[in-house]
């Protein structure tokens, strides 16, 4: 991990890397978030409403990024009243306390992690920071704790780390999360991984947060509950693999878990299509010809297993930044080839094609010195840009072919990985 992605980890309280342990079984749901690739792409001329006509054939891979998610009921600030201490003693309403926003916390004592030992106060509960006591206070039980009341020296956060940098070091501080409409409250946290930069973009940016509140909003889902979301980075950003909408699709389906929402609803793929081009491909994944604007699944065609190389060069290539550029010089796609990516009902017979590749690599020269090179290697069969980019795909014949490659580009400066072509979209892990 970088060095970056490393310090974000340690800002957001999660150790690195970050560990299923930490989400209790009975509370949480995992998720694989699929990268994808482009086989074919042909992008037509800009429409009076801004939006391109797309026709492309897009196939999911074997890289994932995984999602961790969990929900905690919150209680109104009618209902805060009859809360109680692990030795049963009443909340007193209006208590300190209880002012201010609640964050989610198992209880230490009860989980076998460092918890205070001692008497309670007085009233039976938590005393606010900067109260006298003369021992230490027991924690509230639930899973929820007000943010500002102060814990022992060495006390841990409610997933079982050390508090964040920053924090009170007799506290634990957590930053707020991103708000939707009603009364739930989306908490997101990131880490970086294979040598990944953090996306560096708020909560309120990040797709898989906008995903929940439509989601959310589109069933009038308004109770006091927290969402908690923790984003596992595998995918590069800004490569053309749809690491931010795949991560959405996986959003709405652990959403739709959480709150007893079929997997196969209408629902959710009509919210897909709201949110981006890309989203709704990732919700069946595989491989398939999507039109409109790349979001209308067309038909599924019969996915391939051979083994490819990422090759990202360290910069990359926003995706507005490339429509912008071919838009001011397109390039037209040879009918013959959008007539064989349409009737192909296998991958292995679509043509690999991309007329955005030549926008990048305006953009990114640093592009074409990659492609021209894979071309060369030994047991490449094909190579593209993955849509807008910055990532290069190389179909290799074998994954001896393949491991060289990504060591070879690797050797050069350039971020890669080995993998393969997947027929998944994203998915539920159960243990």
């Amino acid at each position: 991990m970088s060095s970056k992605g490393r310090q974000k980890a340690q800002d957001v309280g999660f150790p690195e890397p970050f560990p299923e342990r930490h989400f209790p079984e009975r509370d949480s749901i995992r998720l694989l978030a699929p990268a994808k690739t482009n086989l074919f792409l042909a992008i037509g001329k800009r429409q009076a409403d801004g939006y391109h006509e797309v026709a492309t054939v897009m196939h999911a891979l074997d890289l994932h990024d995984v999602l961790y998610m969990e929900s905690y009921v919150l209680p109104s600030p009618q209902s805060r009243c009859g809360l109680q201490t692990p030795y049963g003693s009443p909340v007193p309403c209006g208590s300190p306390a209880l002012e201010g926003p609640l964050v989610p916390l198992c209880p230490l004592d009860q989980e076998g992690f460092a918890a205070p030992s001692g008497s309670q106060t007085p009233e039976g509960f938590a005393a606010p920071s900067g109260s006298s006591l003369q021992e230490a206070p027991p924690f509230l039980t639930g899973p929820f704790l007000p943010q500002g009341v102060s814990f022992i020296e060495g006390a841990q956060t409610p997933l079982g780390n050390m508090p964040i940098e920053g924090a009170n070091p007799k506290g634990i501080s957590f930053t707020e999360g991103a708000q939707s409409s009603g009364g739930l409250r989306i908490e997101l946290t990131e880490s970086a991984c294979e040598g990944l930069a953090p996306l560096g973009i708020s909560a309120e940016e990040n797709l898989a947060v906008k995903a929940v509140r439509a989601l959310a909003r589109s069933i009038g889902h308004n109770r006091h509950e927290l969402v908690h979301i923790h984003l596992e980075k595998h995918i590069p950003s800004q490569a053309g693999l749809g690491g931010g909408s795949s991560d959405a699709a996986a959003a709405l389906m652990g959403a739709a878990r959480l709150w007893g929402i079929a997997p196969d609803s209408p629902m959710l793929k009509a919210v897909a299509e709201k949110l981006g081009s890309d989203v709704a491909f990732f919700l069946s994944g595989g491989c398939a010809y999507m039109t409109g604007t790349g979001s209308t699944h067309d038909h599924s065609l019969g996915p391939l297993n051979s083994p490819v190389v990422i090759i990202k060069p360290e910069g990359g290539v926003p995706t507005a930044a490339a429509y912008a550029a071919f838009d001011r010089k397109p390039l037209a796609v040879p009918t013959h080839l959008v007539r064989k990516a349409r009737t192909a009902t296998h991958a292995q017979d679509v043509p690999l094609f991309n007329n955005l590749s030549l926008a990048a690599e305006s953009i990114l020269p640093e592009l074409t010195t990659i492609r021209l090179w894979a071309q060369a290697a030994l047991g490449v069969k094909g190579i593209l840009l993955s849509g807008s980019g910055s990532a290069t795909i190389a179909v290799c014949t074998d994954l001896t072919a393949a491991g060289s490659l990504s060591a070879a580009a690797q050797a050069k400066g350039w971020w890669a990985t080995t993998t393969t072509f997947n027929s998944q979209g994203a998915s539920l892990v159960f243990p």
